[in-house]
């Protein structure tokens, strides 16, 4: 089914590709500055710079991935998989094997030359999917995941020249998935099994779905 191939892709397939389009560059290149308060001071966490990945960036990208997804340590972020799906979201040489692949890209967002934050677009078959979004722990309910996702879908209508975006979440993961309508995705009947032999990881509990939202750009 048409969802199933598109999911076992978006899984399987974090490459990149192409180039930041000139409205998503101009738009982006400005600092993100979220401020907070800890212990009585101020920070300032910042997304400084945003650049398409390449190869030198998969080991750093790998690890920023797999801990935000499936924390096994003390950091962990509002929301993250750990609870349902075991093992690594993704490896090494997955990632170093897709990235010779065409129409997708993944678009990161560093500071001080870290990086905080990524994101896949994809496009298949003249349509537009969002995939692995991710934002370091720490890093997490400041508005970066807002940020670097309004990035991405700009970055789809720019280069895919695409009219909506399409993502999969997990059903259970019932606080993502509302974080996703409150950026105006909408559910639809599509769904499949999460792909258990894909090599991303193993569900701790059976009869997990994903479920394809989408969201008109124009």
């Amino acid at each position: 089914m048409l969802g199933e191939a598109v999911n076992r892709r978006m899984l399987e397939n974090p490459c990149v590709g192409g180039s930041i389009p000139p409205r998503a560059t101009k738009k982006h290149q400005n600092h993100l500055r979220v401020v907070f308060s800890y212990l009585g001071e101020t920070i300032v966490m910042n997304i400084d710079e945003y650049r398409i990945a390449t190869a030198r960036d998969v080991p750093e990208l790998v690890g920023l991935i797999n801990n935000s997804y499936r924390p096994n340590g003390p950091e962990t972020g509002w929301t993250h998989e750990s609870g349902l799906i075991e093992g690594d979201r993704i490896n090494t040489q997955q990632l170093a094997d897709l990235l010779d692949g065409d129409g997708s890209t993944i678009l990161l967002g560093l500071n001080k030359g870290e990086i905080v934050a990524c994101v896949n677009i994809n496009e298949e078959a003249g349509a537009s999917y969002i995939a692995m979004l991710t934002v370091k722990p720490s890093y997490q309910n400041l508005g970066l995941g807002k940020e670097i996702l309004q990035l991405a879908e700009e970055y789809a209508e720019n280069q895919y020249e695409s009219s909506e975006v399409n993502l999969f979440v997990i059903s259970e993961r019932k606080e993502l998935f509302d974080f996703y309508l409150r950026r105006g995705y909408e559910p639809t009947q599509v769904s499949s099994d999460y792909p258990a032999d894909a090599g991303v990881g193993n569900p701790k509990i059976s009869g997990l779905k994903l479920v394809l939202l989408t969201k008109q750009l124009v």
